[in-house]
Protein backbone atom coordinates (compact mmCIF):
# COMPACT_ATOMS: atom_id res chain seq x y z
CA UNK A 1 0.00 0.00 0.00
CA UNK A 2 1.35 3.51 -0.33
CA UNK A 3 -0.01 6.20 2.19
CA UNK A 4 -1.47 8.82 1.09
CA UNK A 5 -1.32 11.18 4.21
CA UNK A 6 -1.75 10.33 7.53
CA UNK A 7 -2.10 11.91 11.07
CA UNK A 8 -1.11 11.02 14.85
CA UNK A 9 -2.59 12.55 17.47
CA UNK A 10 -2.24 10.64 20.30
CA UNK A 11 -1.12 7.19 21.05
CA UNK A 12 -4.90 5.37 21.91
CA UNK A 13 -5.84 3.51 25.09
CA UNK A 14 -7.48 0.17 25.04
CA UNK A 15 -11.67 1.79 24.75
CA UNK A 16 -10.19 2.96 20.74
CA UNK A 17 -12.61 2.40 18.54
CA UNK A 18 -11.39 2.03 14.96
CA UNK A 19 -13.51 2.66 11.66
CA UNK A 20 -12.33 1.18 8.88
CA UNK A 21 -13.46 1.47 5.52
CA UNK A 22 -12.02 -0.42 2.39
CA UNK A 23 -13.64 0.89 -0.59
CA UNK A 24 -12.98 -0.07 -4.69
CA UNK A 25 -13.69 2.26 -7.45
CA UNK A 26 -13.70 2.59 -11.14
CA UNK A 27 -10.68 3.27 -13.15
CA UNK A 28 -12.21 6.51 -14.44
CA UNK A 29 -13.12 7.72 -10.71
CA UNK A 30 -9.53 7.23 -9.28
CA UNK A 31 -8.32 10.11 -9.30
CA UNK A 32 -10.95 11.74 -8.27
CA UNK A 33 -12.06 9.65 -5.24
CA UNK A 34 -7.94 9.76 -4.05
CA UNK A 35 -8.59 13.84 -4.13
CA UNK A 36 -11.76 13.33 -1.86
CA UNK A 37 -9.83 10.91 0.17
CA UNK A 38 -6.66 13.01 0.72
CA UNK A 39 -9.36 16.53 1.70
CA UNK A 40 -11.25 14.15 3.74
CA UNK A 41 -7.96 13.09 6.29
CA UNK A 42 -7.11 16.80 7.65
CA UNK A 43 -11.13 17.45 8.80
CA UNK A 44 -11.45 13.80 10.39
CA UNK A 45 -8.04 14.13 12.22
CA UNK A 46 -9.15 17.69 13.72
CA UNK A 47 -12.56 16.05 14.87
CA UNK A 48 -12.79 15.94 18.54
CA UNK A 49 -11.15 12.48 19.98
CA UNK A 50 -9.65 11.43 16.25
CA UNK A 51 -6.30 10.00 17.60
CA UNK A 52 -5.37 8.52 14.19
CA UNK A 53 -6.69 8.73 10.78
CA UNK A 54 -4.86 8.02 7.15
CA UNK A 55 -5.61 6.48 4.05
CA UNK A 56 -3.66 4.94 1.83
CA UNK A 57 -4.00 3.54 -1.90
CA UNK A 58 -3.35 0.10 -3.44
CA UNK A 59 -0.22 -0.39 -5.16
CA UNK A 60 -1.11 -3.29 -7.19
CA UNK A 61 -4.79 -2.38 -7.45
CA UNK A 62 -4.99 1.53 -7.07
CA UNK A 63 -8.41 1.39 -7.41
CA UNK A 64 -8.81 0.31 -3.86
CA UNK A 65 -8.53 2.78 -1.04
CA UNK A 66 -8.16 2.33 2.80
CA UNK A 67 -9.60 4.52 5.17
CA UNK A 68 -8.85 4.47 8.61
CA UNK A 69 -10.00 6.37 11.48
CA UNK A 70 -9.58 5.84 15.48
CA UNK A 71 -11.33 7.32 17.76
CA UNK A 72 -10.59 7.86 21.86
CA UNK A 73 -14.19 6.38 22.87
CA UNK A 74 -17.54 5.41 21.04
CA UNK A 75 -18.90 8.75 22.10
CA UNK A 76 -16.55 11.19 19.99
CA UNK A 77 -16.96 8.22 17.10
CA UNK A 78 -20.47 8.53 17.34
CA UNK A 79 -20.26 12.69 17.13
CA UNK A 80 -18.13 12.38 14.04
CA UNK A 81 -20.47 9.87 12.90
CA UNK A 82 -23.65 12.91 12.98
CA UNK A 83 -20.81 15.62 11.42
CA UNK A 84 -20.86 16.90 8.31
CA UNK A 85 -17.48 15.67 7.37
CA UNK A 86 -18.48 11.63 7.64
CA UNK A 87 -21.61 13.00 5.45
CA UNK A 88 -18.82 13.45 3.28
CA UNK A 89 -17.24 10.09 3.55
CA UNK A 90 -20.92 8.40 2.64
CA UNK A 91 -20.70 10.10 -0.57
CA UNK A 92 -17.28 8.80 -1.35
CA UNK A 93 -19.21 5.28 -0.25
CA UNK A 94 -21.63 5.84 -3.11
CA UNK A 95 -19.09 6.33 -5.64
CA UNK A 96 -17.98 2.51 -5.10
CA UNK A 97 -18.52 0.10 -7.91
CA UNK A 98 -18.73 -2.98 -5.33
CA UNK A 99 -19.89 -2.50 -1.96
CA UNK A 100 -17.48 -1.03 0.28
CA UNK A 101 -16.16 -2.77 3.15
CA UNK A 102 -17.24 -0.10 6.82
CA UNK A 103 -16.48 -1.48 10.10
CA UNK A 104 -16.48 -0.13 13.55
CA UNK A 105 -14.08 -1.95 15.61
CA UNK A 106 -13.29 -1.95 19.05
CA UNK A 107 -11.44 -4.55 21.32
CA UNK A 108 -14.31 -6.79 21.55
CA UNK A 109 -16.97 -6.41 18.64
CA UNK A 110 -16.81 -5.60 14.84
CA UNK A 111 -20.19 -3.91 13.36
CA UNK A 112 -21.12 -2.63 10.17
CA UNK A 113 -23.35 0.12 8.55
CA UNK A 114 -25.97 -0.83 10.82
CA UNK A 115 -23.81 0.96 13.61
CA UNK A 116 -24.22 4.31 10.99
CA UNK A 117 -28.05 3.95 11.18
CA UNK A 118 -28.11 3.25 15.24
CA UNK A 119 -26.61 6.65 15.33
CA UNK A 120 -26.56 8.75 12.45
CA UNK A 121 -30.38 10.79 11.83
CA UNK A 122 -31.67 10.38 8.24
CA UNK A 123 -29.82 12.37 5.34
CA UNK A 124 -31.35 14.73 3.15
CA UNK A 125 -29.81 15.06 -0.10
CA UNK A 126 -29.71 18.05 -2.26
CA UNK A 127 -32.37 16.62 -4.41
CA UNK A 128 -34.87 16.95 -1.17
CA UNK A 129 -35.11 12.90 -0.25
CA UNK A 130 -34.47 11.82 2.72
CA UNK A 131 -32.64 8.17 3.13
CA UNK A 132 -31.33 6.42 6.60
CA UNK A 133 -28.12 5.21 6.40
CA UNK A 134 -29.49 1.72 6.94
CA UNK A 135 -31.34 2.14 3.16
CA UNK A 136 -27.92 3.50 1.91
CA UNK A 137 -26.47 0.53 3.28
CA UNK A 138 -28.86 -1.67 1.53
CA UNK A 139 -28.92 0.05 -1.83
CA UNK A 140 -25.18 -0.03 -1.91
CA UNK A 141 -25.67 -4.01 -0.89
CA UNK A 142 -28.27 -4.67 -3.95
CA UNK A 143 -25.72 -2.35 -6.44
CA UNK A 144 -23.42 -5.11 -5.47
CA UNK A 145 -25.03 -7.89 -5.89
CA UNK A 146 -26.54 -6.79 -9.40
CA UNK A 147 -22.60 -6.16 -10.43
CA UNK A 148 -21.52 -10.15 -8.89
CA UNK A 149 -24.40 -11.17 -11.33
CA UNK A 150 -23.36 -9.48 -14.13
CA UNK A 151 -19.82 -10.63 -13.61
CA UNK A 152 -20.37 -14.10 -13.36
Amino acid sequence: MDELDGTLVNEGVDDVVRLVVDLAVSEDLREQVSSYFRALVGPTSNSPGCQRCSVAQGLIEPKQFFFRAEWRTREDLDEYIKSNVFRSLLHILELAYRTPRVEFETVTDVQGMEYVAEVRPPVTWRSGTSETAERIAESMHLQSRRGQVQND
